[in-house]
């Protein structure tokens, strides 16, 4: 067992860390550091405790730099308001002799929540396909718990999604000072962070708990705010914590992060007719229902929902042949459970829908161009094949688009 020390050499024996194995995904990232053949990305999204020369992030980039010598290390600071990665900005750690660069790309920006790193996620990933990416949220959020675990796991899968191979890591934040009236809600929002780690696989760097099993943490590690590390061992500690994580030189590998699929397609030929008088028909080359303005029609497909999965987003995928700015569809979504739910005995009646979704959807302005619709949100629907009625309640009122409605399919994403 390797002891945590500071960046002073102390030993910090309340925080054991186990040495013996790191996961595969950053084992890869080292590996392709070590064979040089083509440049790195690392990618660290977060707020203000990651924000700033005197911060983890650019701590971290000093011990890249010293691991890996004969690579070319460039510090990359975002800017906000112009929403990119300046030239100007950006410090070369080292120059290397080997031809190629690694460069950690701060998207830290103070003040802000994780939707930021949703809503801007084309921008932060900018610099070239990541290898390694840190998630580092919680502090300015206000959702709770729950509602705060499931924003995070939409951006954080909104990343894996995009880059399948890089190493995500997400990790808990600093505890405030206890004498803070938000200590309690920001220990909820650390702790579903922790559990949606261990839930989903991901690598996780548990600051939180490293802060607290410190001792006197307000005193030694935070500013007078009692909210940010501070600059003489805060931060040092809390970049030598991830870097305990993520450093070379190991020879075991933990078998976490194991690749499993996060969301199932239910395309439109896997749907039947259920009320009305849909259609199957082919438009832009793919098999669509076609769902009537005028009157009610819905399709009903039946899917088997993993019972690991504890919540599903679930989202139609249509289009039309129709140009129309501003009109509106109706969508609605039933439910009727096929087998036993959540392993509850006796048999189910069959034949009686439950009304448990719904949405509107505007068409886009080029006709054949997809629109998307929620129609369950944070449903929890696994632990037994159930199926799914999708319907459009031509005729409604708020239904405004006059032609059909072309289903395309629905995706079923895990949530939590």
């Amino acid at each position: 067992m390797a002891y945590m020390k500071d960046s002073s050499g102390r030993r910090l024996d309340a925080f054991p860390v186990q040495g013996a194995a790191i996961s595969l995904r950053i084992a890869a990232w080292h590996r392709k550091l070590r064979e040089a053949s083509t440049d790195s990305n690392v990618l660290a999204v977060g707020d203000s405790t990651g924000a700033g020369e005197t911060r983890w992030v650019r701590l971290i980039a000093n011990k890249i730099a010293l691991a890996y010598p004969e690579h070319t290390v460039i510090y990359a600071p975002w800017d906000d308001p112009s929403k990119s990665y300046p030239a100007g900005s950006r410090t070369t750690i080292q120059t290397g002799s080997n031809g190629r660069t690694i460069t950690i790309w701060n998207g830290s920006v103070s003040g802000s929540v994780i939707a930021y790193a949703r809503d801007n996620l084309t921008a932060l990933v900018s610099g070239g396909i990541p290898d390694v990416i840190f998630m580092n949220f919680g502090h300015n959020s206000p959702q709770l718990i729950d509602d705060y675990r499931a924003i995070h796991q939409e951006t954080v899968q909104n990343y894996i999604n995009r880059y399948p191979n890089a190493a995500m890591i997400l990790m808990t934040q600093n505890p405030r000072a206890i004498t803070d009236p938000d200590y309690a809600n920001d220990q909820g929002k650390q702790q579903a962070i922790y559990q949606l780690a261990v839930m989903a696989g991901h690598d996780i760097v548990d600051i939180n708990e490293a802060f607290r099993l410190y001792g006197d943490y307000a005193t030694d590690l935070l500013n007078p705010d009692g909210l940010h590390p501070n600059d003489a061992a805060g931060s040092p500690m809390w970049a030598d914590i991830i870097w305990e994580t993520v450093k070379p030189s190991r020879v075991a590998l933990a078998p976490g992060y194991q690749s499993v699929s996060t969301r199932i397609w239910v395309p439109a030929m896997q749907f039947l007719a259920n009320e009305g008088s849909p259609s199957l028909a082919v438009h832009y080359g793919v098999p669509v229902w076609e769902l009537d303005p005028s009157v009610r029609e819905s399709i009903s497909c039946v899917a088997d929902i993993p019972s690991s999965w504890k919540r599903q987003n679930i989202r139609a995928i249509w289009t039309s042949n129709n140009a129309a700015v501003s009109k509106q569809v109706t969508w609605t979504g039933d439910h009727m459970y096929i087998g036993e739910q959540s392993g509850g005995a006796g048999a189910i009646q069959m034949g009686t829908f439950l009304s448990s979704g719904s949405g509107q959807s505007g068409a886009q302005t080029v006709a054949g161009k997809n629109s998307q619709v929620d129609i369950w949100q944070r449903i929890a629907l696994g632990a037994s094949p159930v199926a799914l009625r999708v319907g459009r309640d031509g005729g409604n009122a708020a239904d405004t688009l006059a032609s059909d409605a072309y289903f395309v399919g629905l995706m079923i994403d895990r949530a939590y």
